[in-house]
């Protein structure tokens, strides 16, 4: 059991660390300072969204969740620097209302080669790295009843922060 929650916590530590490589270059191609404003806040974020695969007891799956969620940030990040070169202005949730009429619009054109690669190559890695830790660790079944209280106590202790 605790060589799963290790193996798992890896996980984590390495999605916090491979969020901020794309969080360092999009705020270095935009022209800002390359640290959050509140890093705090993000890592809590973070912890948030990757204590979910404590519930997981398919690792493979843990992987896939957090990959998908490294997918949503590398979209982002391309979306940011597009969007920025253009109108100069970030992607928000205001702008999902728009999502059709922008497919329209769209050209591969508009979209930097570099920061295209550069996310692809990020994503890559990441799905490599994690891939090697899963293949690192042997595969003991974790009991159903101490999932739960893992995801639990990292979760609601990120939430407490948050107030």
């Amino acid at each position: 059991m605790n060589v799963i929650k290790s193996q798992k916590s890896k996980l984590i530590i390495l999605f916090i660390l491979f969020y901020h490589c794309f969080s360092f270059y999009t705020n270095i191609k935009l022209g800002f300072s390359p640290f959050p404003t509140y890093p705090f806040l993000d890592l809590l974020i973070l912890l948030s969204i990757s204590s979910f695969i404590f519930l997981f007891s398919s690792p493979r799956f843990a992987h896939f969740y957090l990959s998908m969620w490294m997918v949503l940030f590398a979209v982002i990040g391309v979306t940011n620097t597009t969007m920025y070169q253009i109108y100069g202005d970030l992607f928000s949730t205001n702008y999902l209302s728009l999502v059709g009429e922008a497919q329209e619009a769209f050209d591969w054109e508009f979209i930097n080669l570099w920061d295209f690669l550069f996310a692809l190559l990020i994503l890559m890695i990441f799905i490599i790295f994690s891939d090697y830790l899963l293949k690192q660790a042997p595969k003991p079944k974790l009991p159903s009843k101490k999932r739960y209280t893992t995801f639990l106590a990292l979760f609601l202790s990120s939430l407490l922060l948050f107030f």
